[in-house]
């Protein structure tokens, strides 16, 4: 791209933008010249561009392909600011075949390759620079019957009758940030600060905020890379090392700009059904690097609700001579529906749109990046009144300015948060996050705890709520009373906490339960199923299609104390007490040495240490969302304490560790969760690890679906869950199945563990536990996911021997899972 020159007498200088003359939209790399000349330079990809020179020519001549070559008069020896719409040209062009050989194209694709370590912007040590961000999203093809019925009714005095006309969308979100981001590769600190943000929206999107690793401190899509993690899944880049074996390449156009040969390149698959791009770059021939692409996907039929993705992204030079990046945009379309049926139906979607541009990029700043605390890696802060900036500020910040789509969009969602039915969308997506229904002052819940049935409550009812943060901004009180049918018992909870002012997440709780616990559950679970707000494991399927009764129930009465600490990023300690007195089941009574036992008591203390990197998460108050990393997770769990069972009291100390890795390869993707401990000393077998069983026909993820609950117990262990999804790789190759969308995933499950005489001092073990308890155990299944977009079904198979009479061999499993 041509930069700014210092004007003067007899230089012709150009600013503008190119556009479709039938809908308005930017046309982004299209070659502009000045006539009789070879200066010129490219549109972006929001159409802009910039040209100068010491020439007097009076016009401007555009070309590119799919619409008709253009001539623009300007004025010579001035400054010329011109819109320009160019005429979608209708001829279809033919194909031009290119062998694979050591031809131009290939040349300079090997070129491009060469130099990806030294033009990849990711490569610098230590930068910083300004990011603009707008996020926009829209309900499109709602058609005027939506748009006016009395839910979500559009009209007032701002809009014309001929503007509802035109209108075939429900506008959503809206929001627009200024950032200013530092970065230090060693020792690696991140630092993004917030200098202005407007939002505008659904109060839930409005008033949440992703932290950790932020968007504002996310690069984004980088073409650099060989693959592109969008969503569930890992696309191959068209400029990838290997990009030969998943790409055809045509060079279709070439400019001059400044001297330097700029190349148009079309990319498109070698084979359908690869998780690949079809599009267009620009690559300039001084530093083989890419200065403009523009891609969407092939197929996204494996992408759930994802109905079209595209992207545009655009590179600039810093000092005139490194490239970085510039501007990346996103849209997408997502829908509801399960099969697609036709390429050109109408039907109601949400379109998200994301533009994001940078710019005041200084390369090796002195100093170092400073955060707040010699604690954290990386932290966003936010100036003060950023969220209160005026008109005259954002007209004068913003990197790319508002369209008159834009600005009608924010108006009109002031008008539709005030609709009832808005309001109760709102209200519905916050309980689906947080599992509680907003009040105002009290919000009920949780939902997922309200009702549920067993053998041994009966039917589990439950009512139950906490305070909001209009009552007290830093603390919450919750708690709830419930009825066990069949105990004809009352349960209950109570429970409250703190947040510390601090830089980082501090925050104290405390709670008394009364309640049914299944034998075996606890914590652990949630250093795999990090956002679980209970123990409980069960999923829609499950928790209809029961193949044994659930009975391996029993009362519990706790008190608990907690006090966590955020010391760094990605790294916090939990520390706990707790006390509890553990109620003989029904089905499965105490028993020492052949007495019964009307209760067992504990008390423990303990610490948790729980490690990551670069992840993303939500903070609602006392809830963090986490949403993903790409590097492990460990967990270390070491505490001990002291049981009381029958007059007798011993202590005992134990150790847990989890580590949990998702990590993609080629196509496709690999999730493994490991987890070892021990228990030294003597507990009762409630104490000691009781590998989680499933007597459903429901598919659970972190359960061996083939084991009885209570079938084993163990002081020393070994678990190990592998899901290897491959992402379609097989069904997307067969023509009468490749458009729905199925994905193949194959598990393994497996657990070694040993048991020492001396706990069953404590208690006796219960009849169903296994006489070969030593025995490993092991499971594998192929399975089908994404059938109709909401269900995951699995064949499994129980390699090791049935051990206790009961346990299947074999078995069909489903799941209900809504995941992209």
């Amino acid at each position: 791209m041509n930069h700014p020159m210092v004007m003067g007498q007899g230089i012709t200088s150009v600013q503008g933008k190119v556009v479709d003359s039938e809908n308005g939209q930017p046309v982004p790399f299209v070659n502009i010249i000045f006539k009789n000349t070879s200066i010129g330079t490219i549109s972006d990809t929001t159409g802009c561009f910039k040209l100068q020179g010491k020439i007097m020519s009076d016009t401007i001549l555009l070309s590119t392909i799919g619409y008709r070559s253009s001539r623009h008069a300007i004025k010579r020896g001035q400054k010329n600011n011109v819109t320009v719409k160019l005429t979608p040209d209708m001829v279809a062009l033919k194909e031009v075949k290119v062998a694979p050989d050591d031809g131009p194209m290939r040349r300079l694709f090997n070129q491009i390759i060469k130099q990806k370590p030294v033009n990849n912007p990711e490569r610098h040590t230590r930068y910083a620079f300004e990011k603009y961000s707008r996020w926009e999203y829209k309900i499109n093809n709602t058609g005027k019957k939506e748009l006016q019925c009395d839910s979500v009714n559009l009209r007032d005095k701002a809009m014309s009758a001929m503007a509802l006309d035109t209108m075939q969308d429900i506008p959503l979100f809206f929001s627009e940030q200024i950032f200013y981001n530092e970065y230090q590769r060693t020792p690696a600190r991140q630092k993004c600060t917030i200098l202005a943000n407007s939002k505008s929206g659904l109060g839930m999107l409005e008033d949440t905020e992703i932290s950790g690793f932020t968007s504002g401190l996310d690069m984004g899509v980088n073409f650099y890379d060989n693959q592109i993690k969008i969503l569930s899944q890992n696309f191959i880049s068209p400029l990838a090392d290997n990009g030969w074996f998943y790409y055809k390449y045509y060079l279709s156009d070439s400019t001059q700009i400044n001297g330097i040969k700029h190349y148009n390149v079309r990319f498109v698959p070698r084979r359908w059904g690869d998780n690949v791009f079809t599009g267009n770059f620009i690559a300039e021939t001084h530093h083989y690097s890419v200065v403009d692409i523009q891609a969407k996907l092939t197929n996204t039929s494996h992408l759930n609700f994802v109905r079209r993705l595209e992207f545009t992204a655009s590179y600039q030079f810093v000092n005139d001579t490194i490239p970085f990046f510039k501007t990346t945009t996103i849209d997408a379309a997502v829908d509801y529906m399960p099969v697609s049926f036709g390429k050109n139906d109408k039907r109601i979607e949400l379109n998200v749109k994301h533009l994001s541009s940078i710019d005041k990029v200084t390369l090796n700043p002195p100093g170092e990046v400073k955060l707040s605390s010699s604690k954290l890696s990386y932290e966003t802060l936010k100036v003060r009144g950023a969220d209160t900036r005026d008109t005259a500020y954002w007209k004068t910040v913003r990197h790319v300015g508002l369209s008159a789509s834009d600005e009608l969009t924010r108006s009109r969602i002031d008008s539709l948060n005030q609709k009832p039915f808005v309001k109760f969308l709102d209200k519905l997506s916050y309980m689906l996050f947080t599992g509680y229904w907003d009040l105002g002052k009290w919000e009920v819940g949780p939902y997922d705890y309200v009702f549920n049935k067993n053998a041994v409550e009966g039917t589990h009812l439950y009512i139950g709520g906490r305070t909001s943060t209009e009552i007290w901004e830093n603390g919450q009180i919750w708690g709830g009373v419930g009825y066990a049918t069949r105990k004809k018992e009352m349960i209950w909870r109570l429970g409250g906490g703190y947040i510390l002012d601090s830089p980082t997440r501090q925050i104290i709780r405390g709670s008394l339960t009364d309640d049914y616990i299944r034998i075996g559950e606890n914590e652990k679970i949630l250093n795999i199923y990090e956002n679980k707000q209970n123990t409980s494991e069960s999923n829609l399927i499950a928790h209809i299609f029961k193949r044994d009764r659930l009975d391996e129930l029993y009362r519990q009465q706790k008190a608990t104390f907690e006090y966590e600490h955020e010391w760094r990023s990605g790294f916090s300690t939990r520390l706990k007490a707790s006390y509890s007195k553990q109620f003989s089941p029904d089905f499965y009574p105490f028993m020492c040495q052949g007495n019964p036992v009307g209760s067992v008591r504990v008390a423990d203390m303990g610490i948790n240490l729980r490690w990551s990197w670069k992840e993303k998460y939500i903070d609602k108050g006392f809830r963090r969302l986490y949403t993903g990393t790409r590097y492990p997770i460990v967990n270390l769990n070491l505490g001990g304490g002291q049981s009381f069972v029958n007059g007798m009291n011993e202590f005992y100390a134990r150790i847990h560790a989890t580590y949990k890795h998702m990590f993609f390869w080629g196509q496709t993707q690999m999730l493994y969760v490991g987890e070892a401990g021990a228990v030294a000393g003597k507990a009762p077998y409630t104490i000691l690890d009781i590998p989680r069983g499933n007597e459903t026909y429901g598919f659970i993820m972190y359960n061996y679906n083939l084991m009885n609950n209570l079938e084993y117990v163990h002081d020393t262990y070994v678990h190990l869950f592998l899901d290897y999804h491959l992402n379609g790789m097989f069904f997307k190759r067969f023509p009468l199945i490749k458009h729905l969308g199925l994905r193949e995933v194959i598990t393994f499950k497996g657990l070694y563990g040993t048991l020492r005489n001396g706990h069953t001092q404590m208690l006796d073990l219960p009849l169903s536990i296994s006489p070969n308890n030593h025995i490993p155990y092991a499971e594998v299944g192929w399975g089908v996911e994404n059938v109709f977009r909401f269900f995951r079904i699995d064949a499994i198979y129980r390699i090791s021997e049935v051990t206790y009479p009961g346990a299947p061999k074999f078995g069909i499993r489903g799941r209900f899972e809504v995941k992209f």
